[in-house]
């Protein structure tokens, strides 16, 4: 059994973005440069 994280209760957001089709974005771990890499983007990437 998972533990829910800040109210983050796997099952129900899978099952909700699943019957909505729509990807989960995360408040709690952005998808920004800052949280994606340790000190600087891979070759290719922009920084922002």
């Amino acid at each position: 059994m998972s533990v829910a994280y800040k109210d983050q209760l796997y099952a129900e957001l899978k099952k909700q973005h699943h019957h909505n089709r729509t990807l989960f974005e995360d408040p709690e771990f952005p998808a920004t440069n800052s949280s994606l890499y340790f000190h600087k983007p891979p070759p290719g990437v922009p920084c922002t």
